[in-house]
């Protein structure tokens, strides 16, 4: 009866997870709010700050700049001079140019609307309108202000009016200004006058409205009245009982910031004149984009900790599943049956605890396997499929293997059974035999056990020497033994082929290859053999030379099925190619070319339907299995050959029917050319003779008389259905003049052209 185990582990594990992955993503998201928050308030006071700082520059320099030129101007000589005259009619020449200097002052980058210059002891006003008569008795009280101030020099604020001052202002008439008052002459204990020069306040409004979406600008004299404000209805209001000027006020401190109802004040205070420069900004609004970025991070937080729920569950159920199949296998097995209660973790432990104390068994068990597994070893070894890793821990218990210098493997087959007292089916017990007797000859410590891969017996020799010439005699001595024992014991031939040298176990693979791929050399040198790889690469590559006429002439033998041309010229393929002294590599291109115009052959002719073999093993496969010459050759002819002329005999009469067809269509899309039998043959891919032989049985007559009499019977029918000349036919015809046509149709017909014409065309 299956046990039901609890899953403890399993809601430890999401619960693990849950907390790993969730609250870091809640702190993380926490602290990216309130840092952004931070973060985004701090950049905009910043920013409103130096907005601030670049307005309260701009303003001050338009003010100094016109208070430099009005005090350059109050006391130029001129004015002076001007200052102890009463200006009169008689003064116009004085007048104008007074009037032209106070012109000079109205220019677009002061923003100054209109200067005044009044003398109270001569009685005059001078302004951009010209001179009048000035009353003492009858002056403004602000200008009373101007004459009674201690201040030599100061701008004040003053409602004014100037039909010369165009504004926007809805209300039409009434202005703010900030006006500049000097005390004339200058620095005088008794100014006899006063200059002073107007700027309309919505001049100083310029600097704040292009700021305004940045928050709330304004500025105030040093009454705390506002003289500019992002919003121009507010110009001329007294704030200083707002509520944030109470804490403005008592800051002692020439710039700053403070919070007052959910509004951020910044302010920078004038050395210059005493004004002060706001900047307001709603918390609020200001925290705004703080808020968005809020919820985005809330919403996102939310998001991925849904998305690491799911995964936790997912994932934790997924890592748990080997754990809970271990631990029902442990239970089902009876080694936690006990222990219902603990931890899956704490089961799996005491069944591992209990493996351990029968580690003693199975490494008995598996000494007893050694062999196998050693065999298995060499086996991957050879084809390749061991890491470094892997190589090295087992080279150890191999005889001593791990301390070799040089390695090379040696590969032994059987070259033929035919001349033997052996069949096929004897050829395991005889690689067995041979397996034992290559043991014996090598000695332990210098070889891996001997397996059979295939149609070969292979063996890694390895020796602690390294001395190369020394290493090469020693194995020469070993194979040429091996060969002499099979060869006296079995009385079976034996070839053996040897790999190039090499230092490392990687190689074993490509040794192993080496050894098949020296034993090819047979093809060459006949058998029995013993070649070294070495010796292979020591043959001079050639140039290919393929013998074309011989395969030519075979494939001729083939589509005329002349089985006793085919024997003589297959051997004499094969004694070509061994006439070359050539590598292994081009033997095999120049038999591989001989298969694929075979196939070729094959294909064109219409016969693909041919079966070779019902082997699963290629036909390339095969070939290049082949051990040597006789072997090939005569599976070229058994294999291949055979079977196509046995085919093509099944089917002879489709065959001639079809070669007749295409020549019959030849001629016919050709007759008025110079058309050959050669040129047919090279058409369809078969010898002239061939074809012309199957012509003549077929169609009874020769290809020249069918040639012939086909365009006879084109004349002919040209002659009655048509109005061309007999020359015209002629040439149509393809022959060289009409003298030798009209020859031709008589010895055909009996008659002339001329007279069939005539005989025939009237019916």
């Amino acid at each position: 009866m299956k046990i039901r185990l609890p899953r403890r582990f399993l809601y430890k594990m999401i619960l693990f997870c849950l907390l790993v992955g969730t609250l870091p993503l809640i702190f993380l998201g926490v602290f990216s709010y309130y840092k952004a928050s931070q973060t985004i308030e701090k950049k905009v006071l910043q920013g409103n700050m130096q907005i601030l700082t670049q307005i309260h520059s701009r303003v001050e320099q338009v003010l100094k700049n016109v208070d430099n030129s009005v005090t350059q101007f109050v006391n130029s000589s001129f004015v002076n001079q001007a200052m102890n005259k009463p200006l009169s009619v008689d003064d116009f020449q004085t007048v104008d140019q007074l009037l032209t200097d106070l012109y000079y002052f109205q220019t677009f980058e002061l923003g100054v609307q209109n200067v005044s210059l009044i003398n109270f002891n001569r009685e005059w006003i001078l302004s951009s309108g010209g001179v009048s008569r000035f009353d003492n008795g009858k002056a403004s009280p602000k200008l009373s202000e101007y004459r009674s101030s201690p201040l030599l020099s100061a701008w004040e604020t003053e409602n004014y009016y100037d039909s010369y001052i165009s504004s926007d202002d809805p209300k039409g008439k009434k202005y703010y200004s900030v006006n500049l008052v000097k005390k004339v002459p200058i620095n005088s204990p008794n100014p006899v006058g006063l200059a002073i020069a107007r700027i309309p306040t919505y001049e100083l409004n310029k600097n704040l409205i292009q700021n305004a979406e940045l928050g709330e600008f304004l500025i105030l004299d040093r009454n705390y009245q506002i003289i500019a404000h992002s919003d121009s209805s507010m110009i001329g209001e007294d704030v200083s009982h707002a509520p944030y000027m109470g804490k403005l006020i008592a800051l002692n401190s020439s710039e700053g910031y403070f919070e007052d109802r959910q509004t951020g004040i910044s302010f920078r205070k004038s050395d210059y004149n005493g004004w002060v420069y706001i900047s307001l900004v709603s918390i609020t609004a200001m925290n705004k984009e703080s808020r968005e970025i809020g919820w985005l991070t809330l919403i996102i937080t939310l998001s991925s900790i849904l998305v690491i729920c799911i995964i936790s569950y997912k994932g934790s159920q997924r890592m748990y599943s080997p754990i809970r199949k271990l631990h029902t296998m442990v239970a089902d097995g009876g080694g936690a049956s006990d222990r219902e209660t603990t931890d899956e973790i704490e089961s799996i432990g005491h069944s591992i605890l209990h493996m351990m104390q029968t580690q003693t068994k199975i490494n008995n068990q598996l000494q007893e396997q050694i062999p196998q597994l050693t065999y298995f070893f060499v086996l991957r070894l050879f084809q390749g499929e061991l890491t470094a890793r892997e190589i090295k821990d087992k080279l150890p218990s191999l005889n001593g293997a791990g301390h070799w210098k040089i390695l090379q493997v040696i590969a032994v087959q059987i070259d033929t059974l035919e001349t033997t007292r052996y069949e096929e089916k004897d050829k395991d017990i005889l690689m067995y035999a041979v397996n034992n007797i290559v043991s014996e000859l090598i000695p332990v410590h210098n070889r891996l056990n001997p397996i059979v891969i295939g149609d070969s017996l292979v063996t890694l020799y390895g020796t602690l020497k390294e001395d190369m010439d020394l290493i090469k005699a020693e194995v020469n001595d070993l194979t040429r033994k091996i060969q002499k024992s099979v060869g006296y014991y079995l009385e079976l031939p034996i070839s053996i082929g040897i790999s190039k040298p090499y230092h490392d176990f990687k190689a074993t693979q490509r040794a192993y290859h080496e050894a098949l791929e020296a034993l090819k050399y047979r093809v060459e040198k006949g058998q029995p053999l013993i070649v070294s790889h070495d010796e292979m690469d020591s043959v001079e590559s050639n140039k290919l030379s393929y013998p074309v006429q011989i395969e030519q002439e075979l494939l001729d033998a083939v589509k005329v099925l002349d089985k006793e041309r085919i024997r003589p010229l297959l051997h004499q393929f094969m004694e070509a190619l061994t006439a070359e002294r050539m590598n292994i590599k081009q033997y095999e291109l120049s038999l591989v070319r001989l298969l694929v115009s075979i196939v070729r052959f094959v294909q064109d002719s219409g016969q693909s339907e041919v079966i070779w073999t019902e082997d699963e093993k290629s036909l390339l496969n095969q070939l290049l299995e082949l051990k040597n010459l006789h072997e090939i050759e005569k599976w070229f002819f058994d294999v291949i050959i055979e079977p196509i002329i046995d085919h093509i005999s099944d089917s002879k009469e489709d065959h001639y029917t079809k070669i007749i067809e295409q020549v019959v269509r030849i001629i016919e899309e050709n007759y008025n050319k110079d058309v050959t039998l050669e040129m047919c043959a090279a058409s369809i891919n078969y010898h002239p003779y061939y074809i012309s032989k199957v012509f003549r049985s077929q169609t009874g007559v020769t290809f020249s008389d069918y040639v012939h009499k086909f365009r006879m019977d084109m004349a002919k029918k040209w002659l009655v259905d048509t109005d061309m000349r007999i020359n015209e036919i002629a040439k149509q015809l393809g022959f060289y003049n009409a003298q030798n046509f009209i020859r031709s149709f008589r010895k055909l017909e009996g008659l002339t052209p001329g007279r069939y014409r005539e005989l025939y065309s009237k019916l």
